[in-house]
């Protein structure tokens, strides 16, 4: 009787362990499975969503352009009624898969119409983001986030530098935890967004306007004559390579004769050719570098039949100088101007002229080539130099081209811009806009 009680109770105490351990286990199968049904509902979403992009629109940001607002028609497409967006500029790096927003992020997203643009609404979002394969852990971010629409075009808009990239993160949130569903990352610089600026071939193809002021514009005299350039090497070319042919004309009861300054670039030097003297100026010319070449001639320093040329890195070092003999005085010349040539080794983003009255501090003479130098290759000048000439009658006249077209869709042709002080009494310059005549050409007289 005893081992009959014994054997049921075994019997029962066996059945309570199998239908508790089959319970756990239908626990533990029913949240695996519910587990994978997660993993495959979002991967499956993410599979089905597709982002399309369109070429950039860009405008530099001055005075010096090291950043540029960059805009992107965006459309997105998703299986879900909504979706959040994240957009961040960033550094690129090999794996963008692994580049997180920070908090300063530089990008907006904005709906277009008929009245402009209109910023969407944001939210701060401020959670752990996760990867749809296993539930993985991607990133706890602090960022500013979009709803938007699926099916919609929106506009994306950047400030960028060289070397970053925009990211844009596709979230989801579900089941009380954010996704991120996709990614897509837009390189602006690899897609033309930079400055245009004078190379080789150049962007003008000659123009030619109403001139209303009474000539002459400009006197060019031997009391001071000054030419600088902002040039970039693009590539180096072991065969002669024209920046700046500078001829010089006399006009009317002038003493002298026609003669050309050249400069030009060969292997990595740059020579400077005056009516067939040759000088080696500079010897250590680097390819995507800058540098600014100066020549001053003028019986104000010295210099009454001689030029002397100077050439700057970009940082304002002197690298060298040398002095040359003219064939006569720089004095009621007609100046023409060729910039670049036909290849594309080197790109020339700004160029100016100033002349000196025979009376009057040399000061502000200098100031103009220093102001160039000082603020470096891409900056605009044009302000500076109109404050600089209306303040300084000692001045004669400035010259300035500025080839820099920070902008997409550049014009067919640049104008350059003249100041100038009349022979007859006035308190502001004159100012003429200087027309190209053939490619890169401008007659200055």
């Amino acid at each position: 009787m005893e081992s009959s009680v014994i054997a049921i109770l075994l019997l029962i105490a066996t059945l309570v362990l199998a239908l508790g351990a089959f319970a756990l286990y239908s626990v533990s199968f029913s949240n695996q499975y519910y587990t994978v049904s997660v993993q495959e509902y979002l991967i499956g979403i993410s599979k089905l969503i597709s982002v399309e992009v369109s070429q950039p629109t860009y405008a530099g940001l001055p005075p010096c352009y090291h950043y540029f607002n960059v805009s992107y028609m965006i459309w997105i497409q998703s299986p879900t009624k909504t979706v959040t967006v994240v957009a961040f500029v960033a550094s690129s790096q090999p794996n963008p898969s692994y580049i997180f927003p920070s908090s300063s992020q530089n990008a907006s997203l904005f709906t277009s119409s008929l009245n402009g643009y209109s910023s969407l609404r944001p939210f701060n979002l401020n959670a752990t983001v996760y990867l749809p394969q296993g539930e993985q852990p991607l990133a706890n971010i602090h960022v500013v986030a979009y709803n938007v629409s699926s099916n919609s075009t929106y506009v994306l808009s950047a400030v960028v530098r060289p070397s970053q990239i925009i990211m844009v993160w596709l979230l989801y949130y579900y089941d009380g935890k954010w996704y991120r569903l996709d990614y897509v990352y837009l390189s602006p610089f690899s897609s033309g967004v930079g400055v245009y600026i004078v190379t080789g071939s150049g962007i003008n193809k000659g123009y030619s306007g109403t001139l209303n002021n009474p000539t002459p514009h400009i006197y060019i005299s031997q009391t001071g004559f000054q030419l600088g350039m902002w040039f970039k090497v693009t590539n180096i070319q072991q065969s002669p390579t024209p920046l700046l042919n500078a001829t010089f004309i006399p006009t009317g009861n002038s003493v002298g004769k026609e003669f050309s300054v050249i400069l030009y670039t060969q292997g990595s030097s740059v020579y400077v050719n005056i009516s067939g003297t040759v000088n080696l100026l500079y010897n250590n010319l680097k390819a995507g570098q800058s540098y600014f070449i100066n020549f001053t001639s003028g019986s104000k320093f010295g210099l009454s039949q001689a030029t002397e040329f100077t050439i700057y890195n970009e940082q304002g070092q002197l690298l060298n100088s040398t002095i040359m003999g003219l064939p006569s005085e720089i004095n009621g010349y007609t100046l023409i101007l060729t910039f670049g040539s036909k290849t594309v080794s080197n790109g020339i983003s700004q160029a100016f002229i100033d002349t000196i009255q025979n009376t009057g501090s040399i000061n502000p003479f200098f100031n103009v080539s220093n102001i160039a130098i000082r603020n470096g290759p891409l900056y605009n000048n044009t302000y500076l130099f109109n404050w600089t000439i209306a303040h300084n009658p000692s001045l004669n006249a400035l010259a300035y081209w500025y080839f820099v077209w920070p902008y997409d869709n550049p014009p067919p042709q640049l104008i350059g811009i003249l100041w100038y002080w009349p022979s007859y009494t006035t308190n502001y310059p004159d100012v003429y806009y200087i027309p190209e005549n053939g490619t890169n050409t401008y007659v200055i007289g």
